[in-house]
């Protein structure tokens, strides 16, 4: 009977950040860590994911993320109009994600887990708000948001959502 493999994840994760504030600007600037062991279904896949309809294979000697993200965000508010922009910058070491292959494997396409030294990923959101009092059932509201990610070699990593205007 083989001993069973027991491996130990710790991590210490941190959040500061500064708010302020005057008549009609919100301002604030976070700096912030992350931690994120590999998920079981990262290490041992080996079969069909129902769920998203392929054959995925998993990476038994991924490494946990780590992670530090900057972001700041300005809001302009008046009575009747909110604006915010809100960029933020991310690096994140060790980072797990699923590549598809050009393969298929019982009719399904092939995707396999594995890591990237670094990844930056980077964007921001920009929104309004407007709400005249005088027409009290009429709200505007629009937002965009936009993320990039990247490679220590600079390659776009796949699985990326795409650019978002809702209104």
């Amino acid at each position: 009977v083989k001993e069973p493999i027991y491996i130990s994840y710790i991590g210490n994760n941190y959040s500061p950040g500064v708010p302020r504030s005057d008549k009609y600007f919100k301002y604030r600037a976070n700096i912030s860590s992350g931690y994120r062991p590999p998920h079981l279904s990262e290490l041992l896949s080996n079969g069909v994911h129902h769920g998203n309809l392929r054959y995925e294979v998993g990476m038994k000697n991924l490494k946990s993320e780590i992670a530090t993200q900057a972001d700041v965000g300005v809001e302009f508010v008046s009575e009747h109009l909110s604006i915010i922009v809100n960029p933020f910058y991310n690096q994140i070491k060790n980072y797990i994600y699923v590549t598809p292959q050009d393969s298929l494997v019982e009719g399904l396409p092939l995707f396999n887990y594995t890591q990237a030294n670094n990844a930056w990923l980077y964007g921001g959101d920009i929104g309004f708000h407007y709400h005249p009092h005088i027409a009290l059932r009429f709200h505007l509201e629009s937002s965009y948001s936009y993320v990039r990610a990247e490679d220590q070699s600079g390659f776009s990593l796949p699985l990326i959502p795409q650019a978002r205007v809702n209104s």
